[in-house]
Order: C-alpha cells, then sequence, then structure tokens
C-alpha cells in the first residue's frame, strides 16, 4: 500500500465520503517539474494543458480549485478549506445535467465518448465544456518530506490528466440552455497514446460558465473494454 501525500490523502478522502457526488482530475503544471518525476518520460505526469487548466501558478501546495470558484478571495484553496468548500458546492443545485459513457473499441485502438447536457433550468449565458483523460495506476517518483530519501519511489499516481478532447481551456457547448429540458449531445474518438494503459483510462467531462469559468456540473465514465 503506497503512502499518500497530504494533498492527495484529503482529495481520497473527499471522494470517498461522496461517492458519485465529487469527481477529482490531478494536474501536473510544467511551474512545477521538479517536485513529481514521470515514472516513462517526461509528458507522462507534467503536461503543458494543465498549465492551460490552471491559467496560472498556484501560490503553494497543496492547493487546488473547488469548481475554479473564487472561496475567501482565491481560487487556489488550501487543503484544510476543501471540506468546506466543497460541501457548499453540493448544496446547490446544477442547472444543467450531463450522461457520459466511454466504450475502448479494441479493433481500431481508441475511444468513443458520448455525453448529452440536459437544462434543469434556464441558463442564459454561454456554457463551454471541457473533456479530460485520465489515468488510474501510474507509478511513479513524489517528492515527498517524510521519506528519509525525500521522495516515494514507487508512489500510485490516480486521476492524472493525461489529455483533454478539444480544447483545454474550453469548446463552445451552447450560447445559452434558453428552456428546461434544453439538450446538447455530442460525441468524441480518441486515439491511444502509446504512454496510455487503456485498461486504467477514464473520461471526465465537466461544463463551465465561459464568463466566470466556473464549474457548473462535471462527470466521469470508464472506459468500458
Amino acid at each position: 500500500m503506497h503512502q499518500l501525500s497530504r494533498g492527495g490523502r484529503d482529495c481520497t478522502d473527499i471522494y470517498k465520503d461522496n461517492p458519485g457526488r465529487v469527481e477529482l482530475i490531478a494536474l501536473y503544471p510544467t511551474y512545477f517539474p521538479t517536485l513529481t518525476s514521470a515514472w516513462s518520460g517526461y509528458d507522462t505526469l507534467t503536461t503543458i494543458l494543465a498549465n492551460e487548466i490552471v491559467g496560472g501558478e498556484p501560490e503553494g501546495i497543496p492547493r487546488g480549485m473547488v469548481d475554479n470558484i473564487v472561496y475567501n478571495g482565491n481560487r487556489f484553496i488550501d487543503r484544510f478549506v476543501w471540506p468546506v468548500a466543497i460541501q457548499q458546492q453540493l448544496s446547490l443545485n446544477t442547472p444543467i445535467n450531463l450522461d457520459v459513457k466511454a466504450d475502448w473499441i479494441a479493433s481500431e485502438n481508441r475511444g468513443r465518448i458520448e455525453y448529452k447536457a440536459i437544462a434543469n433550468s434556464v441558463y442564459n449565458k454561454p456554457v463551454l465544456v471541457i473533456g479530460g483523460i485520465l489515468e488510474d495506476k501510474i507509478i511513479g517518483k513524489q517528492s515527498d518530506r517524510r521519506a528519509s530519501s525525500g521522495y516515494i519511489p514507487d508512489y500510485e499516481f490516480n486521476h492524472v490528466l493525461r489529455g483533454v478532447i478539444g480544447s483545454s481551456t474550453g469548446d463552445t457547448l451552447s450560447s445559452a440552455f434558453p428552456s428546461t429540458g434544453f439538450t446538447v449531445e455530442k460525441h468524441y474518438y480518441v486515439n491511444k497514446s502509446p504512454n496510455w494503459d487503456e485498461e486504467n483510462l477514464s473520461i471526465l467531462i465537466w461544463i463551465i460558465d465561459a464568463e466566470t469559468r466556473e464549474v457548473l456540473h462535471c462527470k466521469s465514465a470508464k472506459f468500458s473494454l
């Protein structure tokens, strides 16, 4: 059993305590290339795509974003505040529901992703969508001051961003959701990267307000083989 980092442990606990209600995505921006060493090449964990999603350097770690909201004046929230901020968000009703499905087509060595966004209420603002390919069970080196060597050699990384569908800053889903029940459906294909293990891949779709960048809803699905 691998020892978790402080942030990783807290995220895992929150994720397990809210089954089906909380999604995780682990970003490894190039701002901190020395903190986490990839297990097989620089691009394995540390990605330019993560830079674009984060949109700026966090001040200290472990910190994270909760629905990309501004909480106490900051989008990058200290780990001690994550549970409170998350419960605040879980108490809200989402204006748009999501259904997500992902299948791996072995004969074509690629995955098919489809999703449906359905309005629960009128939302008269532009909405963007981002799709992230995540991978679990990546074994690599993790910086950890608690270890005598200064790092854990066989840390298990989960929910790691491996790629995106479309733009990492968001593609237009709809200019508005003008009525309850208004529906947008889309599907994509994603080709396998040499470093990916399709047995551990999933897709995370999240939709955001185009103006505030706040996450309105998100949902994941593991690729069925």
